[in-house]
């Protein structure tokens, strides 16, 4: 089914660092590498069998921003092979790789919806001409996007008001939003209100950034750090920032970090 699958992707992979952390932890605590582990694979399994490419991609993001930020040559070799082994085992594996980047008869839109929004199903997406970026603008979240950009423009760039984009005429009385936050802030929100949730977002980088220079094998802070880089680029998939799970990683983040720095009395 395709309801709420993006949802659990994105959960997956937000936490999904936190989980490799756990399996790379200093800590000699069995038990929560072997859950840490057992998870993981899990979520490996999830992503291969639910078809969601944004899971794909976060979970790239998320395990190669974890190997960029830890300083630990020994978790560093540890990941690089697990990268490796994985690797292998999809290349010999039977997914079509075409397939599921372009979800071929993965589900069956509407008819109706389909010629009266003019948009290309996912079942015609690999037949439409030019390259992926000219298929993606073919496509439903193409046309969202597009809906989005124009709304922000007739508001003269202020916004439209909050849960708006649901309820545009074009619309049809569908509950569909944008799938991307960042769509959905312009629209809504505005300009204001679209840079001050990047300020957010680029505040926690920064000061955990920083944190990192004095703990660079701290797995936490770097499962952290790897989080928030997950989130931000779920934002381009999914609309989470209404939701619980944007500010729970927000929360992690700040706990986490806050308590480091009063610990270690780092950072004014």
């Amino acid at each position: 089914s395709r309801s709420g699958k993006n949802s659990i992707a994105a959960a997956c992979a937000i936490f999904a660092p936190f989980l490799i952390s756990l399996i790379t932890s200093p800590l000699k605590n069995r038990w929560n590498k072997v859950f840490g582990l057992l998870a993981l694979i899990s979520i490996i399994f999830i992503t291969v069998n639910i078809l969601s490419r944004s899971m794909t991609v976060l979970i790239i993001v998320g395990f190669f921003s974890y190997i960029f930020f830890i300083r630990s040559k020994k978790i560093y070799k540890l990941l690089i092979t697990f990268s490796i082994i994985f690797s292998l085992l999809l290349l010999f594996s039977t997914i079509n790789v075409s397939d599921y980047i372009y979800k071929q008869a993965a589900f069956k839109e509407k008819e109706s919806l389909v010629k009266e929004l003019n948009y290309t199903p996912y079942s015609k997406y690999n037949e439409t001409s030019g390259g992926m970026f000219q298929k993606y603008l073919n496509s439903h979240r193409g046309w969202l996007l597009s809906e989005s950009i124009s709304g922000f423009q007739g508001s003269y760039f202020m916004g439209n008001g909050v849960s708006t984009f649901r309820i545009r005429g074009s619309n049809y009385g569908s509950r569909t939003e944008t799938h991307n936050d960042y769509a959905m802030l312009i629209y809504e929100q505005g300009i204001f209100g679209f840079f001050a949730l990047l300020l957010l977002l680029f505040y926690r980088f920064i000061r955990t950034k920083r944190v990192i220079k004095y703990n660079p094998n701290n797995p936490y802070i770097v499962a952290s750090l790897s989080s928030l880089i997950v989130l931000a680029f779920s934002m381009l998939f999914i609309n989470l920032y209404s939701t619980q799970i944007f500010w729970v990683i927000i929360s992690l983040n700040y706990v986490i970090v806050e308590k480091l720095c009063k610990k270690d009395r780092l950072l004014s």
